[in-house]
């Protein structure tokens, strides 16, 4: 599959370079070194926005970073082991764009079991990150449950009360609050909004399915917010 993908992004390169809209690759199980060598080569130098889950984003991690994949990655990862791959991967981008990225990476969302993780560069043409954020949280909860409603019963949050931006010793805490549960706040040129997500108790349809759905979430990062409330009953 990926080699198809691959083939038919090397017919559309002499053009790439003209396309002004933002370019979002939401990433797979790779397990291979070949297919991250062929997306680094073919595919994320031409992607403003990228998308994973906890195992993926290591592996980019380490294969940016140091050259090579890790074989080991931590299924249910703290926010803040999360934050800080997710910092790595944006400002190792930043750096390789001189040497041949012809798109600046200006998005990551990384989903998880726990939560939604969104960061954007300020000023991007990416906007409401906070109503992405909590739209993604939502709609995994839906589609594993398998209901437009959501049952309170039927789900539980896994996330703590609160939770460290970094791994670093002595990081600020964000504390958890039940009235504005989409935590976001700024940091250098970048904008980083986490939400929790209800995880269904009585599974419906398998979480790691769902990622076709992720198109309508980015549908309200690219629009003027004055139709979120709108979009947010049609999505």
């Amino acid at each position: 599959m990926l080699g198809t993908v691959v083939k038919y992004w090397k017919s559309c390169h002499p053009f790439s370079k003209q396309w002004m809209f933002p370019i979002h690759f939401e990433m797979a199980p790779f397990h291979q070194e070949t297919f991250f060598d062929e997306l680094l080569q073919y595919i994320i130098p031409y992607s403003s926005s990228m998308g994973m889950n906890e195992q993926e984003l290591p592996n980019l991690w380490s294969k940016l970073l140091y050259g090579n994949i890790t074989v080991v990655s931590s299924q249910k990862p703290r926010v803040a082991q999360v934050l800080d791959l997710m910092r790595d991967v944006y400002k190792t981008s930043k750096k390789i764009t001189v040497k041949g990225r012809k798109r600046q990476l200006t998005r990551l969302h990384v989903h998880t079991l726990a939560f939604q993780a969104i960061l954007t560069t300020k000023g991007s043409k990416w906007k409401n990150t906070q109503a992405a954020a909590a739209k993604a949280s939502l709609t995994a909860t839906r589609h594993v449950c398998g209901s437009e409603e959501i049952d309170p019963k039927k789900s539980k949050l896994f996330m703590d009360d609160s939770f460290s931006k970094s791994i670093v010793p002595g990081s600020p805490r964000v504390e958890f609050n039940t009235n504005s549960p989409v935590s976001c706040w700024d940091e250098e040129d970048y904008e980083i909004c986490i939400a929790p997500v209800l995880v269904c108790t009585q599974v419906f349809a398998d979480w790691r399915w769902w990622r076709p759905y992720y198109g309508r979430r980015l549908v309200l990062q690219i629009l003027d917010c004055r139709y979120c409330r709108v979009l947010n009953q049609i999505l």
